[in-house]
């Protein structure tokens, strides 16, 4: 394991010269294979840390190296030993189903009347433009990645849900469409619980039922007015009987009818009424291992604030294209691989460093000295978790149960990962780390300047210098951005420490 710095520096809370106090997490390295351990882990009953290959485990018992609780008695059982072996582990929490893995993909299409719009496009051999309207572009797209999906996933199952002023369920087009309308957009319960009461909508593979959805495709037509949000429940409710699922929106405009609906003049009240709604649609998502991804046109007003927040925290994306670039971004979306789903990661720490947000310490309602982050669904391309953390503030340590024990020398970091693989096998991944620590701001300042060369140890400034982020005016995240050193790790780790401060865009 690579590190950019030598040591950890101890100093107490002030601008500090170096903030590198970051652990940098990457979620996709959770389709490499690790130790794999068939037994319960041996966790600490005070802080939840589990017990690792850095852990001195006693006649005594195990004297937790995060928050100084004794589990007195505390045994390695022949099947824990190997887990005890290993800094990178995978706790089998469940195993495998023997049901047949599959998935759903279903396209939540926009057929208002603004998708009517023409653009000028060019043949790739030049020459003058004609005229297609989006929808025209939008169907293109959708066709091509049916075939797609038939071809590469025969087995899946894809389904199509059309909004406007109502919404229109066409399933895999085997059965009777569904239409709601009017009261029904405004029935969060009976939206949420669509798919479980009409399962036949997706009762054919793609591979049987492409001609049947391409022939329901090219019927759709534009009008009416933008009930995004009442659809994009519906769509969730049906991509939800199989996790690793994921709904794919298209849309060109502003959520205006039914829940989340908004408009141009909205109040702040209606704006956190809207939020709150897709707020919960993401939690519904997240639960049921289903992501959802968001391609919007570019130079319209689309409701990217929310819906935006929500494919991101879900595990999806968001993309703003040009009409004509509607093949190629719906092709990206709809192929990227899933390797995780229903993944949670909490960062433990030891107990005199606390996890930071915008300069200042946070505790979890448990009062822990640590960070819970909802990841959703893990697929390709997804970005990195940027952990802030810095010094615990003495009125918090006098709230432990006993006194709390002095920073060792080289203190641990953990993070546990709670995922679904893709073999539906439901692990508890455990990272544990340790690092040397110094109370000289030379010798950290020496590694940034390159005065040392050495990269096996890492500078951990315990400041308190908040990481940028959240959404920017559009609604689509701001990247975490991070001078980060050995994103990919030899012993396939998901640990590393960024070396410079988060900065926004």
């Amino acid at each position: 394991m690579d590190f950019p710095s030598r040591f950890a520096l101890i100093q107490e809370p002030r601008p500090p010269v170096v903030d590198t106090n970051y652990v940098v997490l990457h979620p996709m390295e959770l389709g490499t294979p690790v130790k794999r351990v068939a037994a319960a882990p041996l966790t600490c009953s005070y802080c939840g840390a589990v017990a690792s290959t850095y852990s001195e485990i006693a006649k005594a018992g195990w004297q937790c190296e995060f928050c100084g609780t004794l589990m007195a008695g505390s045994k390695v059982s022949k099947k824990l030993r190997p887990a005890l072996e290993s800094a990178t582990v995978d706790y089998v929490l469940e195993g495998a189903s023997k049901k047949k893995s599959t998935f759903n993909v279903i396209f939540c299409i926009d057929t208002s009347g603004s998708m009517c719009v023409t653009s000028p496009v060019t043949g790739p051999e030049g020459g003058e433009p004609h005229y297609v309207s989006r929808m025209a572009q939008l169907k293109r797209a959708v066709h091509a990645q049916i075939d797609s999906l038939a071809r590469d996933h025969p087995k899946c199952r894809v389904g199509l849900v059309a909004f406007d002023s109502n919404v229109r369920v066409l399933g895999d087009g085997s059965g009777n469409e569904e239409l709601l309308a009017e009261d029904a957009l405004l029935d969060y319960d009976a939206l949420a619980a669509f798919g479980a009461t009409k399962p036949d909508c997706l009762k054919k593979t793609v591979k049987e039922a492409k001609a049947t959805l391409q022939e329901k495709l090219e019927q759709l037509t534009e009008g009416g007015q933008t009930a995004l949000g009442p659809s994009l429940l519906v769509a969730v409710s049906l991509a939800a009987s199989h996790s690793g699922s994921q709904v794919i929106v298209c849309t060109d405009g502003l959520s205006n009818i039914g829940l989340g609906a908004l408009h141009t003049s909205a109040t702040e009240i209606e704006r956190s009424y809207s939020q709150a709604f897709f707020h919960k649609v993401g939690v519904h998502a997240v639960e049921a291992g289903v992501r959802v991804s968001v391609i919007s046109l570019a130079g319209e007003e689309c409701n990217l604030q929310q819906i935006g927040s929500l494919a991101d925290f879900t595990g999806g994306t968001v993309t703003r294209v040009r009409p004509e670039e509607l093949a190629t971004s719906v092709s990206a979306v709809a192929q990227r691989p899933v390797v995780a789903t229903r993944a949670k990661a909490r960062l433990f720490l030891h107990c005199r460093l606390m996890a930071y947000q915008a300069g200042r310490p946070i505790a979890e309602p448990t009062g822990l000295n640590g960070e819970l982050r909802v990841l959703g669904s893990v697929s390709d391309g997804c970005g990195d978790e940027a952990f802030h953390f810095g010094s615990t503030p003495s009125e918090v340590l006098t709230t432990l149960p006993h006194p709390p024990p002095e920073i060792p020398l080289r203190p641990c970091f953990q993070i546990q990962m709670d995922y679904w693989a893709q073999d539906g096998t439901h692990c508890l991944r455990v990272i544990t780390r340790d690092l040397p620590v110094t109370d000289s701001t030379q010798q950290v300042r020496a590694e940034r300047t390159g005065q040392r060369r050495d990269t096996r140890s890492i500078a951990l400034a315990l400041g308190s210098v908040p990481i940028c982020g959240g959404f920017s005016s559009t609604g689509i995240a701001r990247a975490r951005r991070c001078n980060v050193f050995g994103l990919r790790l030899s012993n396939n780790s998901l640990l590393c420490i960024a070396s410079e401060r988060a900065r926004g865009t």
